[in-house]
């Protein structure tokens, strides 16, 4: 079973598949590259060709510079990609924004208190899924009306978390 991830660097897009014993850039089989990483410095070493560049963060974005050129960044992962659907909640009628677990897991703690102002983006919640733990953030600024969770509790995926009045 392949891992997928979607790496964007600027304009252009790789599908990178990986297994324990295969990896995949775009349909097209590769050597496991060595990888080796000092601060910001990233070290690729491939069987054919070493390549260095430094990946610097500003907030949530990402930015790859190579070369002397500043490139936007951005990484995908099918895991990503549950928990922006979870963040990002259904809205409901009335404004209403309920936050819903991306994928079974453990709530660890619950950052927020009815009646709480919360901005976009926010960690309003942290839920331990897959020995990891997740932040489940506000999206889109709002005031918390419900807490359908405590912390230690247990919960399915799309279990309702928390209620958010825009």
């Amino acid at each position: 079973m392949f891992d997928r991830t979607i790496v964007k660097i600027g304009e252009k897009q790789f599908e990178v598949l990986r297994s324990e014993t295969e990896l995949l850039v775009n349909g097209r089989k590769i050597e496991f590259p060595a990888v080796s990483l000092e601060k910001r410095l990233v070290t690729v070493r491939h069987s054919d060709r070493l390549e260095r560049f430094v990946v610097n963060r500003n907030g949530d974005d990402l930015w790859l510079i190579r070369s002397g050129r500043v490139q936007p960044l951005v990484i995908e992962t099918e895991r990503d990609k549950l928990l922006q659907a979870a963040a990002h909640g259904a809205a409901g009628e009335h404004g209403l924004m309920t936050l819903r677990a991306a994928m079974p897991g453990l709530v660890v703690r619950v950052n927020v208190k009815i009646g709480q102002t919360v901005k976009r983006g926010e960690a309003v919640l942290i839920l331990e899924a897959m020995k990891m733990e997740n932040e489940v953030r506000a999206p889109g600024d709002g005031t918390v009306q419900e807490i359908k969770v405590n912390e230690c509790d247990s919960v399915e995926k799309g279990a309702q978390l928390i209620v958010l009045t825009q």
